[in-house]
């Protein structure tokens, strides 16, 4: 049973008790002794299930329940209750809960319990990936994981763009999944039953890069010796995929304008315009703002292909994707790996900063497939980079390979969730903390997407 619980009951020896018993059962789970904790940690992380006490000082068991209802409706919710009443049962079970349990119970309960609520969840997932399929909404391919905050927005961003026919720009570090986002914006798009065609522009030379955006006409170059049409020929009335775009250079990114412009390609050595109609998906690696300053792209074709603009997180800055992405790697492919993992370990791979990011898992993934492992995966069995690394997520960061602006984002970032940790995320005082302007705070926050980091000196993670 894989799940993520929050466990919030003021009783805290019989709170860190059931948290223990959790853990050995394999949950991950967090913990806090007061509702409004909670509720702000739920505002910028993933829980499946909020296991709360219904009588709490401040916030009751109900109105959490009400408050998460607006916060993560997609999270149930569990109320422990020693006034297990029909009463208290009938109005848990109409503001949302999936169950109640009366106090005292033993773990073991609680542990049926919920894994009863993970197979039910379970269902509701497949049920709801095969309504989707069935209406041509699929989000792409299967290696496509969304647990965290970042990314579910990320999944909401994408519905809402995949619909127009609008140009997109795809912001993300190699190997974060850019190519799986891709994928799902085709098949959410009018788009899906039409061709979509990837050319990844950097694997090319300049003259065959051309030739495979725009085709070429026989004789128009040594070895041309019959036409060939080009990949948006190829796609016309579907999808272009433009992997690593800052790649292509200067007189190739005056052709695409065109294509963009006037929908129409000329192949290479022709003269002959050729209708097209392709919708431009184009990922970068780079600052493409920046190449456009220093005159190694356009600025007229940035600005045409920055239509809409989706940043695809590095893994280190979405923890919570670490543990689905695993199961996922584990559970797919030609073989399979039934690995077993301890919090030491689990918490070792969410610290780590994966330069690599989600390329790097599927590959530590594989090397676990190829030696068989059925068992359980301990320290000895990561690579000896892993050993480098604390279970302080900052700390681990802090070692990657940054530039100098990375580096500095990454610190005020830090610097902001530790003040916001200290204060339980009061911001006034988190901004007098680092001496500040409450209104320099908000724009900070603002800009790094944090939203006021949640407060964790009672949680057990």
């Amino acid at each position: 049973m894989s799940m993520r619980v929050a466990v919030v009951d003021d009783e805290e020896i019989k709170r860190v008790s059931l948290v223990d018993d959790l853990r050995d059962a394999g949950l991950s789970v967090v913990d806090f002794a007061a509702g409004q904790p909670a509720l702000d940690y739920l505002k910028n992380n993933h829980v499946d299930v909020v296991v709360t006490d219904l009588k709490m000082p401040g916030i009751s068991g109900l109105e959490v329940l009400a408050k998460l209802r607006e916060l993560a409706p997609e999270t149930d919710a569990v109320i422990m209750t020693a006034y297990g009443t029909v009463e208290t049962a009938v109005r848990a079970m109409r503001s949302g809960a999936y169950d109640y349990i009366s106090k005292p119970f033993s773990s073991d309960e609680l542990i049926v319990l919920l894994e009863r609520l993970a197979e039910e969840r379970r269902l509701r997932k497949d049920n709801a990936a095969l309504r989707l399929a069935a209406r041509g909404e699929g989000v792409g391919s299967s290696a496509f994981v969304a647990a965290s905050p970042a990314m579910i927005r990320l999944v909401d961003e994408i519905r809402k763009v995949a619909q127009s026919d609008a140009h997109i720009l795809l912001v993300g570090e190699t190997g974060a999944g850019k190519d799986e986002v891709t994928k799902t914006i085709h098949t959410l798009s009018p788009r899906r039953d039409r061709p979509f065609i990837k050319i990844t522009c950097a694997t090319y030379t300049h003259q065959l890069l051309e030739s495979e955006l725009f085709g070429h006409e026989r004789g128009a170059y040594t070895g041309a010796d019959k036409a060939q049409p080009g990949r948006f020929e190829l796609a016309n009335e579907g999808t272009v995929y433009l992997d690593d775009v800052d790649d292509i250079p200067l007189d190739a990114q005056t052709r695409l304008l065109r294509v963009i412009e006037e929908r129409v390609i000329e192949r290479v050595g022709g003269t002959r315009l050729i209708p097209v109609d392709v919708r431009i998906i184009a990922s970068t690696k780079a600052d493409l703002k920046q190449m456009v300053d220093a005159g190694k792209f356009r600025s007229d074709l940035f600005y045409r292909l920055n239509v809409v603009q989706l940043k695809v997180p590095p893994l280190r800055d979405r923890p919570d994707d670490v543990e689905p992405l695993i199961e996922h790697f584990c559970a797919n492919g030609s073989t399979t790996c039934l690995c077993r993992f301890d919090e030491d370990v689990l918490s070792l791979l969410r610290g780590y900063c994966w330069p690599g990011n989600v390329r790097e898992l599927r590959n530590l993934v594989d090397r676990w497939k190829l030696l068989k492992r059925t068992g359980e995966i301990a320290r000895d069995d990561l690579p000896p980079e892993f050993m480098n690394f604390s279970d302080v997520r900052g700390d681990a960061c802090e070692v990657c390979p940054r530039t100098f602006e990375e580096s500095v984002e990454a610190l005020e970032r830090r610097l902001l969730s530790d003040a916001l940790r200290k204060v339980s995320g009061n911001k006034s005082q988190a901004a007098d903390l680092l001496g500040l302007k409450s209104s320099t705070l908000r724009n900070k926050l603002a800009k790094y997407d944090m939203n006021g980091d949640p407060p964790s000196a009672e949680s057990g993670a």
